[in-house]
């Protein structure tokens, strides 16, 4: 039964973001059932596999819709993933604002390259990852101080993701 929970669970991690389910509140769940480890892994495989999908479905498939409904917003980000795209994406994946299904489309129609893209994409999920999956861990551990611990680290990483969204903003208003 628990690897078939696994399964299931890593078969609808990467679907259910690319629908707008906020990519934060995956992971908690993967902790609650398989632990904070587990939970950890199969989430963040599971969140970089639904990226992939979403970048090159928009490269590839429905590149001209995503562009016609992102309109200028695309060309803001485009003009943002072009200065450093590692950096740009590392940034805007640490804050706990934005949806990540758009983001994903509209780097896939964006000029950036794909690997900066995977790579900052992959570790600007983690800490969120991390704590989601503590918290979820926690709960299922029926631990306070778990809880305590998790929810302390959510409040310093929504801090600092929306300094550096503020910060990643003013910079580019400067340019």
């Amino acid at each position: 039964a628990r690897v078939t929970g696994m399964a299931l669970y890593f078969a609808l991690v990467p679907v259910l973001p690319a629908l707008g389910f906020p990519r934060q509140a995956l992971s908690a769940p993967g902790g609650y059932a398989f632990g904070m480890s587990y939970g950890f892994v199969l989430a963040s495989i599971g969140l970089i596999a639904g990226c992939a999908g979403s970048f090159y479905a928009a490269r590839y498939i429905a590149g001209a819709m995503v562009q016609q409904k992102l309109g200028p917003r695309l060309r803001f980000l485009d003009t943002v993933f072009a200065t450093n795209p590692f950096r740009s994406t590392f940034m805007l994946r640490l804050c706990p604002l934005g949806n990540n299904a758009l983001l994903n489309l509209a780097a896939g129609v964006s000029s950036v390259p794909a690997k900066p893209f995977f790579a900052a994409s992959f570790l600007g999920y983690m800490p969120q990852s991390i704590v989601f999956a503590m918290l979820g861990g926690g709960i299922s551990a029926g631990s306070w101080q778990g809880l305590t611990v998790s929810c302390a680290l959510l409040l310093i990483s929504m801090g600092v993701g929306f300094h550096i969204f503020v910060n990643l903003t003013a910079v580019n208003e400067s340019e």
